[in-house]
């Protein structure tokens, strides 16, 4: 009976594991590019390791708003691809260009990409990064893919070594 119980948890494990790669990989394949203007935050954590912590320009316009715990907010993109914030959304039918993108609100409002992790020593390539790329699906889930700079560049594909 042990045995038993040990593989079906396995087996719920692995099927809910392997559901999210899919609706990542989904989103990434099939969503839209959208991209946020990053705020300045500290550019790594030496105590963690090689990553940033990353936090919007949207965030900290909601920072203060009353919202519920999870949600949806309304964005529309401009005419360089970078979201512009509408409004919470209340199933409220969307207008020609908006997209949804989902939220948690907990101690801050996270777009379900709250840090980049990069190579070890490749920290000074990712300072210069303004704006990050997500790909979002149809119901608001989003997937970071990367960060720009300020002339929507591309930052860290030179920073790897060659053959990575």
């Amino acid at each position: 009976m042990r045995k038993l119980m040990m593989w079906v948890t396995l087996a719920i494990v692995l099927t809910v594991v392997n559901y999210n790669i899919i609706v990542k990989e989904t989103s990434i394949k099939k969503g839209q590019k959208v991209i946020m203007r990053l705020a300045p935050v500290d550019p790594r954590s030496l105590i963690q390791g090689d990553y940033m912590i990353l936090q919007n320009a949207i965030e900290r316009k909601l920072r203060y708003s009353k919202l519920p715990q999870s949600g949806k907010i309304v964005i529309t993109l401009d005419k360089d691809g970078v979201a512009q914030y509408q409004r919470i959304f209340k199933n409220d039918p969307l207008k020609k260009g908006e997209l949804l993108l989902s939220f948690k609100n907990t101690k801050r409002i996270s777009f379900g990409a709250e840090s980049f992790f990069f190579q070890e020593g490749t920290a000074k390539v990712y300072e210069a990064a303004r704006y990050s790329v997500l790909m979002v699906d149809d119901q608001g889930n989003s997937v970071l893919t990367s960060l720009l700079d300020d002339n929507f560049k591309k930052l860290g594909d030179s920073a790897l070594p060659k053959g990575k």
